[in-house]
């Protein structure tokens, strides 16, 4: 979720939380199915063609971001509603963009 990753960085700086380590901040490890479908729920006639094609990393990864929850993050991010969000900010960029045009 965006607005997650803006909280995330303005938690570390904010808190001065810079211990020199690495952390994963992600609001939800979601697999391509499960975008997908969020997508789909919200533009119901979408057409997807799926391709057999062999990607750089055939595997999955489940990541984990206790760690940094640890430190006492909150994560507040929805994934259909962060789809609802670019998916309207998207449309209203191309609406702007085709008034401008004409």
């Amino acid at each position: 979720d965006l607005t997650d990753a803006v909280s995330a960085i303005n938690f570390a700086i904010g808190g001065n939380r810079f211990p020199n380590q690495i952390y994963n901040v992600l609001t939800f490890n979601a697999t391509v199915a499960q975008i997908v479908g969020a997508i789909q729920e919200r533009i119901p006639d979408l057409r997807i063609d799926y391709v057999d094609a062999k990607i750089m990393n055939q595997l999955s990864y489940d990541v984990v971001c206790d760690k940094f929850k640890a430190l006492g993050f909150q994560f507040e991010g929805d994934l259909a509603q962060g789809i609802h969000d670019t998916l309207s900010l998207l449309q209203n960029a191309r609406t702007g963009a085709v008034r401008q045009l004409s």
